[in-house]
């Protein structure tokens, strides 16, 4: 899944890096294009990706202290297992992406931002709830929320 994202990310123009503690990938704008000058650190977005065949995800321990610490530069990638995409990604490498696997994945996305703002002690019981590894994010908080697509053109620009 990972591949696929960092391919969609990638072809619209936006460096990638994987990381392994709290996330799974930064996203970083090309040559830092489009950022003020004056601007003395760039910070990427993190996001986790999560794969999903049901109604909800889960966050860990670790990734909900993550979301906590970078705020609004944190973001949950969620993709629904929709016309057999778990079976078409297994086990699938770069060379092997077809255009059909990227829109199959992008449409079955959906981002959720500011996930850090729900985290906290008494949470929407519809949207989130708490357990003791972590955190279930429930499909109300991610449904009918930006592809990753149309996010990347909004936080990057129409350029992406």
């Amino acid at each position: 899944m990972e591949k696929v994202i960092r391919k969609i990310v990638e072809d619209a123009g936006l460096r990638t890096r994987t990381i392994y503690v709290g996330g799974d990938l930064e996203i970083w704008p090309e040559d830092y294009e489009g950022w003020d000058s004056g601007l003395l650190e760039v910070t990427p977005y993190l996001v986790e990706i999560k794969f999903t065949s049901g109604s909800r995800v889960h966050l860990s321990k670790a990734q909900s202290d993550r979301a906590r610490k970078e705020k609004e530069k944190y973001i949950v990638l969620v993709v629904e297992n929709r016309d057999d995409l778990r079976d078409k990604l297994e086990n699938i490498d770069e060379s092997s992406i077809t255009e059909e696997i990227v829109s199959n994945v992008i449409d079955s996305s959906y981002i959720i931002e500011e996930i850090y703002s729900k985290l906290g002690e008494m949470p929407n019981p519809d949207e989130i709830e708490p357990d003791i590894h972590g955190y279930w994010i429930k499909r109300k908080l991610w449904e009918d929320k930006n592809n990753i697509l149309e996010w990347l053109k909004e936080k990057f620009g129409d350029g992406v």
